[in-house]
């Protein structure tokens, strides 16, 4: 009687490390790896990647026996925004950092990883309130006068001081839209302006 081929059965506890799927760290690895897929810019991955490496640093300060993905709780992500403001991050910073937290929880709900996301209700730190700089007189004077000697860069202080022009818009402007009498551009307001100007030296 011919016995059936036998096959090679491989052992129940195969060699090679068993990876927690709620492990912060590789979490983490595969939210930053969606981004790529996704084609977020470098920028964007830099920021996310350094955002999170740091929440993660500041959780396994906070908790040195490790915590998982599934253990972090809302008054977690409250005490690290304390904690960056206590350090002087400003509003803006730490709604970066916010922001790039509920990224990825919000992978790992997706996932079905989590039931809820533990970010999803901290608030959103506000943005200060700069009060705007102005120039002194005497300020005003000193920075023209020091440019008096040329030409042109009298020209582009006049136009930065009086209409609070931007260095890309004036980079971006080309010759021909330079008059004799005036220069015609759109600021960042939207407003159609028309600053008087002398002979375009520039």
């Amino acid at each position: 009687m011919v016995q059936p081929p036998t096959r090679a059965v491989a052992p129940p506890a195969a060699v090679g490390q068993v990876v927690d799927p709620l492990d912060l760290g590789a979490c983490t690895t595969a939210f930053l790896r969606t981004l790529e897929g996704r084609n977020a810019s470098p920028e964007t991955i830099r920021a996310y990647t350094t955002s999170l490496t740091q929440f993660l640093a500041y959780l396994a300060a906070t908790y040195p026996s490790g915590l998982r993905a599934d253990e972090v709780q809302q008054e977690d992500v409250e005490e690290y925004l304390i904690a960056l403001s206590r350090r002087g991050l400003s509003g803006v910073t730490r709604a970066n950092r916010l922001a790039a937290i509920r990224e990825l929880f919000r992978f790992l709900v997706r996932r079905g990883l989590l039931p809820h996301s533990p970010a999803i209700e901290v608030s959103t730190p506000k943005r200060e309130q700069k009060g705007r700089v102005w120039l002194r007189p005497d300020e005003y004077t000193k920075l023209l006068s020091a440019a008096g000697g040329t030409p042109r860069d009298f020209c582009i202080l006049q136009l930065f001081l009086q209409t609070g022009l931007r260095v890309s818009e004036l980079c971006a402007r080309p010759s021909q839209s330079c008059g004799y009498t005036y220069l015609h551009y759109r600021c960042h307001t939207e407003a159609l302006r028309r600053p008087p100007q002398g002979p375009p030296e520039f």
